[in-house]
């Protein structure tokens, strides 16, 4: 349970990027933003290597790999802690801490992009995908690539 609870976090991490506003850097949705510092605490805070998600541009896809052995020792203690960490900033009203918490861990860089779409593969503990990204650059071929997609399909 907690793997594919943490696996989805995840992928929706990779998704939600689509409900973020880079001109305003604001989230669309607070569940979607949720799932990113989430994921974000998690890939930051870890020692060992739980997750490890390879963002392929050259073949326009990413795979989340998720260390099985790794989330049930070390990863429920940083989700512990999270969590910890979210319920003591609540309980105290210690508004301003958590803002710069929240917002540390939402940040998204420069080379996130938003997704058009996403085509998930399982291949054992790893979902294996393709993504087209929004770069002028490659909008007409991926908009072929999606064509061609479609009539294969």
């Amino acid at each position: 349970m907690l793997w594919t609870n943490v696996m989805n976090s995840l992928r929706k991490r990779i998704l939600g990027l689509k409900l973020f506003n880079p001109e305003s850097q604001k989230w669309g949705q607070a569940h979607t933003q949720g799932n990113y510092v989430f994921s974000q605490f998690l890939l930051q805070n870890q020692k060992s290597e739980i997750v490890r998600v390879e963002l392929r541009e050259e073949e326009k896809d990413f795979r989340i790999i998720l260390d099985r052995e790794k989330l049930f020792e070390e990863g429920s203690q940083i989700i512990t802690l999270f969590l910890s960490i979210l319920n003591a900033y609540k309980s105290s009203g210690a508004i301003q801490v958590a803002e710069k918490f929240y917002d540390h861990y939402s940040a998204v860089d420069e080379r996130k992009y938003e997704i058009l779409s996403f085509q998930p593969t399982f291949q054992g503990d790893s979902i294996s995908t393709t993504i087209w990204f929004t770069t002028m650059s490659r909008t007409s071929s991926q908009w072929c690539t999606l064509r061609l997609l479609k009539h294969c399909v």
